[in-house]
C-alpha cells in the first residue's frame, strides 16, 4: 500500500504544476492549475491571485505529503508490532 501511495504522490506532485507541457502539446485548453498561475501572472497580471494561487497549491501539496508521512508511519507501526 505504501507503494501504491508514493507511485500516486510522485505523479500527481508534479503535474499539479506543470504548464509548459500543456503549452507545448498543442495548446492550454485544458484548465490545470499550473495553467491558472501562469496566465495570471503573465497574461492578466493579477498577481495577487497568482500569488495567492501558487501558496494554495503549495499548502496542498504540503498537505498530501505530511498525510502521506502519517500513513507511513502508521503502517510501519503496525508491522512491527505482528
Amino acid at each position: 500500500m505504501p507503494g501504491i501511495i508514493a507511485g500516486c504522490l510522485l505523479v500527481l506532485l508534479p503535474a499539479m504544476g506543470l504548464f509548459f507541457v500543456a503549452d507545448l502539446m498543442g495548446g492550454a485548453k485544458n484548465l490545470l492549475i499550473g495553467n491558472v498561475i501562469k496566465s495570471q501572472f503573465l497574461n492578466i497580471r493579477d498577481w495577487p491571485f497568482g500569488a495567492a494561487t501558487s501558496i494554495c497549491l503549495t499548502l496542498v501539496m504540503g498537505l498530501v505529503l505530511f498525510v502521506y508521512y502519517r500513513a507511513a508511519r502508521l503502517l510501519n507501526k503496525k508491522v512491527d508490532l505482528e
